[in-house]
């Protein structure tokens, strides 16, 4: 092939995938626009343009308390979460705390727990009158009469929260903290400085805009957050964005236009966020301290604080992965959710009744969607990376930045875009299985981008020019030279995302039927039910389902790789 054909069909493949790309992320969020200001159902031809619904929605008392609700709950977390993360940070990379290998792989899964299930163990354990802790700590240990907590509650709502989110935190802080130049905090010690003033003075002016942009991501991933809030919130009448839209949704009391502006409002929410993250993300290349030499890191000692700080990891990860582990297989042995062990209330009925040709059909619904779903991710994830690290051009600059959309676009608001575009367009889509597809595509694009961009930047471009000097076509060597090297992230990329697809409920919950319901649908519907036992059955699947994945990831990779988000 002569050059000038090459990059004409360089040319070709980077204008498809961003015409692809773009209207898998841009086209819901277009339509969404469109119908805040028209006011149509989905599925409606286009209405009078009108800006009634967006200043509805933007100046009314109703919306700007679940405004304001979002942005506290956003806020709040984000404050408990970041400390708590980075101190778990330093304690693994920084110090000679004892077994850091499997203590830093326990802190890691909350992550695949999900919140979601997270809060149906936490309403097992704390819920009033039949949560264990009631009753076995409040009562039995301290004779109240009443509850020693309450599940449904605002604070109850952060503590969760702060719990499943403290594993992200931890992981975008704690390879700064490996990477960070020892001879800096070195030299400091030579002056003379104390061991907290080379922190206060040394240490934490360099990783600042690692911790900033951490505790901005978990910002943006809380605003979004719907599960907790909807399922620990509403008793309490505490309702966040998210919450209405599904409301608004699920019971009709909103107008579609509304629902359209609120989930915009919901995007501005998030938009703030990645603005104030990519800041920081600038900003903080002035603090590179990596070069090509090995830097001297010193480990901390911490003498007589490794038995308190071993008890304080103990606490989280008992919290965080113990307790509700516990809890959702105690109740997923009992008729109902009781903290009194009956034997009349146990049963194997509640696994038995997944028999039952619905559950079948969400079981299938949930692996068919996950495995299809990830493998298109990663693939297309893998051809946009390889072509920003390789290729140059107005189509490869397009379709990097609309690929790095979905981090700023929560996944409720791309469901309701969604909900618009194939409801209008003459295709054979809405209400299939296949929405859900190009939902979660959408969703998880921008990690697997992510994931592939930074494994191809460590491929030497010479390989490649290598191969096709040889006589190798450019399909030959991607299939042979690229990615047979980023097999191992391509393994990784795609187990991640098929963790997260099986425990995604946000994105879904506005898109399924009861034909095309996955697991996590089927445990969110069982909380607003009553076969709330049910949930718990179901959830200790789910769990079995990611654990096998994790275990065969690892055992066809040597390991399982950082997640998705950490890498840069």
């Amino acid at each position: 092939m002569t050059r000038p054909q090459a990059l004409r069909l360089n040319n070709g493949i980077s204008w498809a995938t961003f015409v692809f790309t773009s209207w898998l992320i841009v086209a819901p969020l277009a339509f969404l626009i469109i119908a805040a200001v028209t006011g149509g159902y989905p599925g409606q031809p286009v209405r009078q343009l009108t800006f009634d619904y967006i200043q509805h929605v933007y100046g009314s008392t109703k919306y700007l308390k679940a405004f304001s609700n979002t942005l506290l709950l956003a806020m709040l977390t984000a404050l408990i979460v970041t400390p708590i993360g980075v101190f778990f940070a330093w304690l693994i990379a920084r110090t000679d705390l004892r077994w850091k290998s499997g203590i830093g792989f326990s802190i890691t899964l909350p992550i695949f727990i999900s919140p979601l299930i997270g809060t149906l163990a936490w309403i097992a354990l704390a819920a009033p009158g039949a949560g264990l802790i009631n009753a076995w700590i409040g009562r039995a240990l301290f004779g109240m009469s009443g509850n020693l907590v309450n599940i449904y509650s605002f604070p109850a709502i952060i503590f969760v929260m702060s719990l499943f989110y403290i594993p992200l935190c931890y992981l975008l802080t704690v390879g700064a903290f490996s990477r960070l130049d020892g001879t800096l905090e070195e030299a400091g010690r030579t002056v003379g400085c104390r061991p907290v003033q080379v922190w206060r003075y040394v240490t934490l002016p360099i990783l600042m805009p690692s911790i900033i942009s951490a505790s901005l991501i978990i910002f943006i991933l809380s605003a979004e957050q719907f599960a907790v809030p909807a399922l620990l919130g509403v008793r309490g009448h505490f309702v966040t964005i998210p919450v209405l839209l599904y409301q608004g949704f699920n019971e009709g009391t909103i107008p579609p236009g509304e629902i359209a502006a609120l989930a915009t409002q919901l995007v501005a929410v998030t938009l703030l966020g990645v603005y104030f993250y990519r800041r920081i993300v600038r900003v903080a290349r002035r603090y590179v301290t990596v070069t090509g030499r090995a830097s001297a890191q010193r480990l901390a000692n911490l003498g007589y604080w490794q038995v308190p700080a071993l008890f304080l990891l103990g606490i989280y990860i008992a919290l965080a992965v113990v307790l509700p582990c516990v809890a959702l297989l105690v109740g997923s042995f009992q008729k109902y959710l009781t903290a009194t062990f009956d034997a009349s209330n146990w049963t194997l009925g509640n696994y038995v009744s997944l028999l039952d040709p619905y559950y079948l059909q969400v079981l299938w619904n949930t692996i068919w969607l996950a495995t299809g779903g990830a493998f298109a991710t990663v693939l297309l994830g893998f051809l946009i990376g390889y072509l920003t690290t390789r290729l140059r051009g107005v189509p490869v600059v397009g379709v990097d930045y609309v690929s790095s959309l979905p981090i700023a676009v929560p996944g409720i608001a791309m469901a309701a875009g969604l909900l618009w575009t194939y409801a209008l367009l003459p295709l054979p889509i809405y209400g299939t299985a296949l929405i859900l597809l190009i939902a979660f595509m959408a969703r998880f694009l921008g990690y697997a981008v992510r994931l592939a961009s930074t494994s191809f930047q460590q491929i030497d471009p010479s390989l490649e020019e290598a191969a096709r000097m040889v006589g190798m076509s450019r399909l030959t060597m991607l299939r042979r030279i690229a990615f047979g090297l980023v097999r191992p992230s391509m393994i990784s990329a795609w187990t991640l995302i098929f963790a997260f697809i099986v425990v995604e409920v946000s994105t879904t919950i506005l898109l399924y039927t009861p034909q095309t319901a996955t697991m996590a649908v089927a445990i969110f519907n069982a909380m607003e039910s009553a076969g709330t036992v049910r949930g718990f059955t179901i959830a200790v699947v789910q769990l079995l389902i990611i654990a096998g994945l994790l275990l065969a990831a690892r055992a066809v990779t040597g390991k399982v790789q950082e997640p998705l988000w950490t890498r840069s």
